[in-house]
């Protein structure tokens, strides 16, 4: 907590199953488990941005090596025991999450927001999804009606729950995972 008050960022490196079970407010999720090393360059652009992550045991000295690797220079540690440490103390944040069959029923309800890149919006997208894409969210300066609830959608869920990291850390509760993300919405789109 005293290394967060200083302005180090809390990098989530656990699956988006993990993270949406339970994550430390305001922190930022990269899955490791994906195309990590892509995504943590697009999202922490300034290498200097003191960091501190959660990782799962068997991924914590790859997270630190990588974050190396890659040129972040203020790597202050990882968070020892993970979640569970910090859950004894305080609460943690979940991100809800809806299937596509039920998003559809309630499209009517709130504004979806697509995060896939602009090119991947523009071969196809769900009718009235607003395009935020992911490289560029973290740079945003997001002004959303706190009213609406927002539907987050990119291919198949792990850019996804990214953004519902970024726009959470920005303050934007209201934000709701689509499992399965474009594809799942298409296919469905497509049956009906």
């Amino acid at each position: 907590m005293a290394l967060e008050a200083t302005g180090a960022v809390i990098l989530d490196a656990r699956s988006s199953e993990e993270f949406k079970a339970g994550y430390i407010p305001k922190s930022i999720h990269i899955g490791w488990k994906g195309p990590f090393k892509i995504w943590v360059q697009k999202i922490f652009m300034d290498k200097h941005q003191p960091i501190i992550y959660v990782a799962d045991h068997s991924s914590i000295t790859l997270v630190f090596e990588m974050l190396t690797e890659l040129g972040y220079t203020q790597v202050l540690g990882y968070l020892h025991d993970g979640v569970d440490s910090y859950k004894k103390q305080y609460l943690l944040n979940t991100v809800d999450e809806v299937d596509a069959a039920t998003y559809l029923d309630l499209s009517t309800k709130g504004q979806i927001i697509d995060v896939r890149s602009e090119k991947e919006f523009a071969e196809g997208h769900i009718d009235n999804a607003m395009n935020f894409p992911l490289k560029d969210l973290g740079n945003f300066n997001i002004n959303l009606p706190e009213y609406n609830n927002y539907y987050v959608q990119c291919l198949s869920g792990y850019r996804s729950m990214i953004a519902i990291s970024i726009l959470k850390a920005k303050g934007i509760e209201n934000v709701v995972n689509i499992k399965g993300g474009y594809q799942a919405l298409k296919k469905i789109k497509e049956e009906k």
